[in-house]
């Protein structure tokens, strides 16, 4: 994380918030940090434990007192002394809260109130490989005609997907910077593993890359496509995007 010491003693951070580089904003304010980390609670969003080589499973935060948090503890919790909690809302940027550890029971980690809040406003997306077999089929209108194209998927994220299409078929292509209309996802968890029996549907996406590839014995085009569907429809994603990301750590 980019905040430093000379961050944390900033007067203007212990008031309100502070941005760096136009991509965070962070606060010191011991009254914003408390109503953040009481809205966790209350709405029970979930949240990962971060630390140098750990990344936990996401949890809750059972508990918040006026210097004291209780987080409910990972099975494979390796301890710690300073801790950052990342989580996102249904709609906004990445959220970040650190905090010192008070100490650990048998079910919780306890820890003081968190002494830096800090949001990430820059809106990448996290790109992951999915395995052979993740499938992909876009309808779009091409000249008053409804276009159906399939193809395997190379790569998703929360910001868009890109995909091999297979020529021989001769069916036309979308254009760059066109939209399409409709986005059906069949993804793999693994060689062998099907995400779920329902197939992920999204409702928009432009266009964003269409390039001939020479890939195994042909060319196929590799399209990208930037999702504009509304975000309860991009959040089905998420649970897979954890999932796979935690499969490949493994492996």
């Amino acid at each position: 994380m980019i905040i430093t010491a000379k961050h944390l003693k900033d007067p203007a951070a212990q008031k309100g918030w502070v941005q760096i580089d136009n991509q965070y904003e962070f606060t010191t304010n011991r009254d914003v940090i408390f109503k953040e980390v009481k809205k966790l609670v209350t709405d029970r969003i979930w949240v990962e434990i971060r630390l140098k080589g750990y990344k936990s499973a996401p949890t809750l935060i059972m508990s918040v007192g006026e210097d004291k948090v209780e987080i409910d503890k990972p099975r494979d919790w390796p301890g710690a002394e300073d801790i950052t909690l990342i989580y996102r809302h249904t709609e906004g940027p990445w959220h970040f809260l650190q905090a010192r550890v008070k100490g650990v029971s048998k079910q919780a980690i306890w820890t003081y109130l968190p002494y830096v809040f800090i949001i990430l406003e820059r809106r990448e997306h996290f790109r992951i490989s999915t395995p052979t077999d993740s499938k992909i089929k876009v309808v779009f209108n091409q000249g008053g005609k409804e276009i159906c194209i399939t193809g395997e998927i190379i790569d998703i994220s929360l910001g868009g997907v890109s995909f091999w299409v297979d020529l021989s078929n001769k069916t036309p292509l979308p254009s760059i910077r066109s939209m399409v209309d409709l986005i059906e996802l069949e993804l793999k968890l693994d060689a062998s593993t099907r995400w779920k029996d329902e197939k992920i549907v999204l409702t928009k996406a432009e266009v964003v890359r269409v390039e001939d590839i020479k890939h195994g014995k042909g060319t196929k085009k590799r399209i990208a496509l930037k999702f504009h569907s509304p975000i309860k429809e991009i959040d089905q994603l998420w649970p897979y995007i954890r999932q796979r990301e935690l499969l490949l750590l493994k492996t």
